[in-house]
C-alpha cells in the first residue's frame, strides 16, 4: 500500500478542511476577542476618535487598563474608560484630584485631560464626589477626558459582569 500525502490529498478535501480552519478560526477571534471604533472623546487624549481598539474578552482588567463594558444604567450602551479604583476600595474625588482610600492617587497613565475649571459638589460631580465603597467584584470606571465623559462618576460602580475586558492594541489613524 503507497503512503499518502498532503499533495495526493484531492483539491476538495483541500478547500473543505481550509474552510473549516478559517470557520473554526473566524469563531475563535470572535470569542476570543472584539473590534471597535472610536465614536466619542472621552478618552482623548489617549483615544481618538476614528481610532480602532481591539479588546480581549478573556482578560483581566486591572488598575490603569482601559476598558469596554456595559453601561450599568442604560441597556445596550457600550463605554469606554479606564478603571481607577478596584473592588475594596474607597473612591472619592476633590478637586478633580482622585483619592483612594483617602489617599491621593497620582494617576501613572498621565493622559488626563482637565480645564482649571472646578465645579462644587452640589452644582455636578464631576470634580467633586463624595467617598464611595466598592464592593466585590465592582470597579469605578473614569475616563481620561474628565470634563467631558460619561463613567461612574455619573453611572456608578460598574460590576465586573459589565466588563468585557481590555484594550489590548490601539490603531491611530
Amino acid at each position: 500500500m503507497r503512503n499518502r500525502n498532503k499533495q495526493d490529498m484531492p483539491p476538495h478535501l483541500k478547500a473543505i478542511i481550509l474552510l473549516a480552519g478559517l470557520i473554526v478560526g473566524a469563531v475563535a477571534i470572535r470569542f476570543f476577542f472584539m473590534i471597535m471604533e472610536i465614536k466619542t472623546d472621552s478618552m482623548e487624549p489617549a483615544l481618538k476618535r476614528g481610532d480602532l481598539i481591539l479588546i480581549s474578552r478573556m482578560s483581566d482588567v486591572k488598575r490603569g487598563d482601559i476598558a469596554v463594558y456595559n453601561s450599568p444604567i442604560e441597556e445596550g450602551l457600550l463605554l469606554l474608560s479606564r478603571a481607577a479604583g478596584i473592588e475594596h476600595e474607597s473612591i472619592e474625588i476633590r478637586d478633580k484630584s482622585l483619592f483612594i482610600n483617602n489617599e491621593k492617587f497620582e494617576m501613572p497613565w498621565d493622559t488626563i485631560k482637565k480645564s482649571s475649571e472646578i465645579f462644587p459638589m452640589k452644582f455636578s460631580s464631576r470634580d467633586n464626589m463624595p467617598p464611595i465603597r466598592l464592593n466585590r467584584g465592582e470597579y469605578f470606571m473614569l475616563s481620561d477626558n474628565f470634563d467631558n465623559s460619561f463613567d461612574s462618576r455619573t453611572t456608578g460602580p460598574v460590576k465586573k459582569e459589565k466588563i468585557i475586558g481590555p484594550v489590548i492594541y490601539i490603531y491611530g489613524k
